[in-house]
């Protein structure tokens, strides 16, 4: 039983890096690696504090 898990996996393994080198896995990956930059961008901008409101008085 193991071998048929092993080739199983290894089957799943060569699919994969078949897929991540054709043009159009090379464009997915390109696509959502631009995604993520995006994303990571905008997680950046909303983090930014404005210095100014640590000057103003605030309630807890």
């Amino acid at each position: 039983m193991a071998k048929t898990t092993d080739s199983r996996q290894e089957e799943l393994q060569r699919n994969a890096q078949q897929w991540l080198q054709s043009p159009e896995g090379i464009e997915k990956l390109k696509k959502s690696l631009q995604e993520s930059k995006a994303v990571t961008a905008r997680l950046q901008e909303e983090r930014r504090v404005d210095l100014k409101s640590l000057h103003e008085p605030f309630t807890v």
